[in-house]
């Protein structure tokens, strides 16, 4: 399952939201909330690691576009190859 761009960005906000949660209430000294948002700092973490490892090899996938393209650009010239013989008359219809 790949993840999108606004999936990713919704977990980083997640987890911006909660360092920043966390730091307020460690200024306040409330160690039971310290502690509840800790615990959702350490969720949110455990999303995004998930959405990382989920996302598909970008690597990979450029590799496999880029022999695409250079593939298609094969193609095109085939077949502007053919469309030239035509035009000039070097091809015939098995007459």
């Amino acid at each position: 399952m790949s993840v999108d761009g606004t999936t990713a960005l919704k977990n980083l906000n997640n987890i911006y939201n909660s360092i920043h949660n966390f730091i307020a209430l460690a200024e306040k000294g409330n160690s039971s909330d310290i502690a509840l948002k800790l615990r959702h700092l350490e969720a949110s973490l455990e999303q995004l690691k998930e959405a990382i490892d989920s996302t598909s090899d970008i690597i990979g996938n450029e590799n496999y576009q880029r022999a695409r393209i250079a593939d298609l650009n094969r193609r095109i010239t085939l077949k502007d190859g053919l469309i030239n013989s035509f035009r000039n008359g070097q091809c015939s219809f098995g007459t």
